[in-house]
This record gives C-alpha cells, sequence and structure tokens, in this order.
C-alpha cells in the first residue's frame, strides 16, 4: 500500500522466467552478485571509410585518408586530412580496431597488405599494432587487418597501405574499404 514496500519472490521462492511487455524501472540490477546503477554503453568508438578511390604506388607506404566519418565519439577525427584518430580527454584505454582495405585494381602477381599504425605520444614513437596481407588474385581483393592496443589521451591511430604488384598504381577501392574501433576497457 506504501511506495518501496512490496518484494516480489524472495531469495529461496524465486520466479522462474520474466516476461515484461512494457519499460521496467529499476534503482539497482544485482547480476550474479554485482549490483549496477547504470548499464554503460560504449563511450568512445569510430567507424571511417572511403567513398571514392585512392592511388597506392608500387613499392610506396601510402596512409590511407577516409572522406566519410559514420561516427567518431570520444575522438578526434583528422582522418580527411591525416588518416588519423586521436584519443580525447578521458579516454585511454584498451581498443579492437579493425581495417579493411578492398582493392579495386588487383594484378594477378604481388602482395597487398595493410597496417594499422600507433603513434605513441609519450614514447614519441609509432609502432605496427595491426597488419594484413595477401598475394594478389583479381579485381576487388580484400585484405585486412586486426588489432588490441593500449592507446592513452593524446595517442593516435591511422592505417597504412602497400603493395608490389602494380608498375603505376593500384586503387583501394571505395566500397568496402573502412577503418573501425572501440574502447573495451
Amino acid at each position: 500500500v506504501t511506495d518501496n514496500d512490496v518484494d516480489l519472490g524472495t531469495t529461496s521462492l524465486e520466479f522462474k522466467d520474466g516476461y515484461f511487455d512494457g519499460t521496467l524501472h529499476c534503482d539497482v540490477l544485482d547480476l550474479a552478485g554485482t549490483e549496477h546503477t547504470s548499464i554503460g554503453g560504449l563511450s568512445n568508438y569510430w567507424n571511417v571509410k572511403r567513398t571514392s578511390n585512392l592511388s597506392v604506388s608500387q613499392n610506396t607506404t601510402t596512409t590511407v585518408t577516409w572522406n566519410s566519418t559514420i561516427v567518431a565519439q570520444g575522438v578526434t577525427d583528422s582522418t580527411s586530412s591525416n588518416g588519423r584518430i586521436t584519443i580525447g580527454s578521458g579516454q585511454a584505454g584498451w581498443y579492437v580496431m579493425h581495417a579493411i582495405s578492398r582493392y579495386a585494381d588487383g594484378p594477378t602477381d604481388g602482395k597487398e597488405k595493410v597496417y594499422i599504425q600507433h603513434y605513441d605520444t609519450s614514447g614519441s614513437s609509432t609502432e605496427l599494432v595491426g597488419y594484413g596481407e595477401m598475394n594478389t588474385k583479381g579485381s576487388y581483393d580484400t585484405v585486412d587487418a586486426h588489432a588490441l592496443a593500449y592507446l592513452d589521451v593524446g595517442d593516435y591511430v591511422y592505417v597504412q597501405a602497400n603493395q608490389n604488384n602494380d608498375s603505376t598504381a593500384n586503387f583501394i577501392g571505395s566500397n568496402g574499404t573502412g577503418f573501425m574501433g572501440y574502447k573495451i576497457a
């Protein structure tokens, strides 16, 4: 009859399943003995892509610039000018990253490569954190790289591509080429 007075079940007489068609309101959610007053979502993430081709000359490592930002939360996105995602204030932590490079022009010899690079501001150094390569098979080859790295505030990450199979230029395709990442801890 009064507010905050009725229990639904007890620790010894629990309900088996619960079904709600509507909104469930609560102050604290206890999951396996751990109390939560909020459910956190992703606080820091990005997803950028290419919407036009990018030329990659033979035996030249090219930094990929991105001309379409789908989302950039908690980071500074300067990907259209220099390809960089810079970690924002209060967003240091472990990040999972994935780069996909789809080559529109893929001859039948040589390799196509993609790198995820991390610039560490405290050490003033760059380290390779993700790498992928494949022997070319034909048009629209897809190469991807994955990375898990600790990124500090001010650090930045970027993607580079290299090919050694076309004496003039190869083209990173506009359909399916992207770079995404999110903070996991």
